[in-house]
């Protein structure tokens, strides 16, 4: 067969070098694409996470647990301090 290409005028060290430039063009082809694909996904995925809302909790003041217990201390003092007289009157000295 190659004895039929060189007579009918093709040199095999043509069909060699046109392999060679077919390949140095599809290599070139195959980088030049990988190259560009690399750059366009350089920055990656741009993932959003929403943080949930903080929550307003409302703390108890310190003086309604103790209040209660002071007020019945107070009333209770008052009617110590304030009572423990008697509704009768005082006997007159008879004379």
């Amino acid at each position: 067969m190659t004895a039929n290409l060189v007579q009918n005028g093709f040199d095999k060290s043509a069909l060699t070098s046109n392999r060679r430039n077919a390949m140095k063009k599809l290599v070139a082809a195959i980088t030049a694409l990988s190259l560009g694909a690399s750059a366009a996904f350089a920055g990656g995925p741009v993932v959003v996470v929403e943080e949930p809302p903080p929550e307003v909790v409302q703390q108890q003041s310190s003086s309604s647990v103790g209040f209660l217990p002071i007020l019945i201390g107070v009333v209770l003092l008052c009617a110590v301090a304030c009572g423990g007289g008697s509704d009768d009157p005082e006997p007159q000295p008879a004379g």
